[in-house]
């Protein structure tokens, strides 16, 4: 079953942003996707489609398989810049200025 039908791409283009559009058409985390052409795993991003297969290769069929997210890659992901992974950064307060809340808080 075809889920996904890509715009055509050169052959210069990187792994990684071939792994950007199918973030942005099926919104799977880049981190999360494994490509497989056959049996084989694609898994240099700086990697050209070009120099992953043959001249006479016009169309690829490639599967794609979501696994379970390690839980700081998208952290990473979102630091680097890549893909539409949002990173939402928390100042906490200072501890002494929390407790000095709570106790207020319950005293009334």
């Amino acid at each position: 079953e075809t889920l996904l039908r890509l715009p055509k791409v050169d052959r210069s283009c990187e792994l990684g942003v071939l792994k950007e559009m199918i973030e942005a058409a099926l919104r799977i985390p880049r981190p999360a996707q494994r490509l497989l052409f056959d049996t084989e795993e694609l898994k240099q991003d700086s990697n050209t489609l070009g120099s992953l297969f043959p001249q006479d290769v016009r169309y690829l069929d490639l599967t794609i398989i979501k696994q379970q997210t390690p839980p700081d890659a998208l952290f990473k992901e979102a630091q680097a810049g890549n893909g539409s992974t949002c990173l939402a950064m928390f100042q906490l307060p200072d501890i002494e200025e929390l407790l000095q809340y709570i106790d207020e808080a319950t005293q009334r």
